[in-house]
């Protein structure tokens, strides 16, 4: 029956919710699949994720997109499959959503902790690109706070101090802001 709307959050289990997901049209489904997912991967249930991905690959404007790729990479990543993970980042990240760009952050933290100093110039030329196709938002200061990390591993400076400015404009009184002010002065400090 209709649902009150006192059950819409939380009430309504996920698998419910997934079982319903045929009865919307598809515009609706391209838009409830990935935020379905998105609550089985929070609730560990990774069957019911697999489900919606096996539900993704037939829909039009959903399958490849970097949205499904994404969606693909978190699956994968949460058995543990890392490098598969980071091959559907890669493959998410050559467009332009948001989707995307999470897809440049998650490639990003996996690089970054295989301390492999020989990918930071491709990740740096990646993360930039994500900084200037994204301006707003969370994942414009996350995608922001990782190029200035690369760059700074880099030893590159100028782009590091130029990065961190930015946030510090852009994104005043968030945890990065305090930091980039912090590591700024230090970067200052050490390059003087």
């Amino acid at each position: 029956g209709m649902a009150k709307p006192d059950q819409i959050h939380g009430a309504v289990s996920i698998s419910e919710a997934v079982s319903q997901l045929g009865n919307h049209s598809a515009p609706v489904i391209r838009q409830l699949l990935p935020k379905l997912f998105d609550g089985a991967m929070l609730a560990q249930e990774f069957t019911l994720a697999e489900g919606l991905l096996q539900a993704a690959r037939k829909m039009q404007g959903l399958y490849n997109e970097p949205v499904y790729l994404l969606m693909m990479g978190r699956l994968a990543l949460a058995y543990d499959l890392n490098q598969q993970g980071f091959d559907y980042f890669v493959r998410a990240s050559a467009g332009h959503d948001l989707a995307a760009q999470r897809a440049r952050i998650a490639l990003t933290d996996i690089a970054l902790q295989r301390n492999d100093f020989k990918v930071l110039p491709a990740l740096s030329e990646i993360l930039k690109e994500g900084v200037k196709q994204w301006r707003h938002g969370y994942e414009a200061l996350i995608l922001r706070a990782r190029l200035a990390q690369v760059a700074e591993d880099l030893g590159d400076m100028p782009l590091a101090l130029a990065v961190m400015g930015n946030i510090r404009i852009d994104h005043p009184g968030t945890a990065e802001a305090v930091l980039a002010h912090e590591r700024g002065a230090l970067a200052m400090a050490a390059f003087a």
